[in-house]
């Protein structure tokens, strides 16, 4: 059996390939120069990923016992805070695009709408909060937050470099940062459970499932008509 630690370096290893892939496709996105349209299309779908993973980390807070240790839940707490705030931040660039506010409610129906119309499945990041009960399950929040905002980090680093202006690189800088301390987390707490090998095997069949999910991700390529956003 693996030390935790050791555990977790080998799942960094595991999801490398998949980072440096996704990496690339953002800076591919950016290079090939997308039209304000496109980005409005772009930047909407990641508004409203942000604002998922807002509601989804908060139901876990909702549901912590009452014996949790007071640092787990101000953490947990500080994730959902954040999600909140990126929200916010990808919804300022969305407006300054459009010059006006964006309606979330219509947003978020049409992307539902065309996920419901779609031959293959799609699928956004934060989906998989619910998607593995993550709320309800410790060990699957940890592999969730340790992967997939891992990927979060490397790909908004990149697309703080790649942006075409300042006030998207701005607020993905931070956005960057923080998604790095919430990997962080879930690392710290996938530490605290993988300590025998019931878990550690569980874990790493959650960890290939992400994995794989995310490899397939097909987020930078939904889009939803311009006109559909008006």
């Amino acid at each position: 059996m693996l030390t935790p630690k050791q555990f977790t370096d080998k799942i960094a290893q595991d999801c490398e390939a998949l980072y440096q892939y996704h990496e690339q496709s953002v800076k591919s996105y950016f290079d090939a120069k997308p039209s304000k349209d496109q980005m409005v299309e772009y930047f909407s779908r990641r508004m409203i990923n942000e604002r998922m993973n807002c509601i989804q980390i908060s139901k876990r807070v909702s549901a912590l016992p009452a014996n949790t240790p007071a640092e787990e839940m101000y953490l947990l707490s500080k994730q959902a805070l954040d999600e909140a705030k990126h929200f916010w931040y990808v919804k300022e660039i969305v407006e300054d695009m459009l010059g006006h506010e964006v309606d979330v409610d219509a947003t978020l129906e049409r992307i539902r709408q065309a996920q419901l119309n779609s031959d293959t499945e799609t699928i956004r990041p934060a989906e998989l909060l619910e998607r593995f009960e993550c709320a309800d399950d410790p060990l699957a929040l940890a592999v969730y937050q340790y992967i997939a905002e891992g990927m979060a980090h490397r790909n908004w680093v990149m697309q703080a470099e790649c942006a075409p202006n300042e006030l998207i690189r701005a607020k993905y800088a931070e956005i960057a940062k923080d998604e790095k301390f919430h990997a962080s987390l879930g690392r710290r707490a996938l530490e605290q459970l993988v300590v025998d090998q019931d878990t550690q095997e569980r874990a790493q069949v959650l960890a290939n499932q992400f994995i794989e999910i995310l490899w397939d991700l097909r987020c930078i390529k939904q889009h939803i008509p311009m006109s559909e956003l008006h």
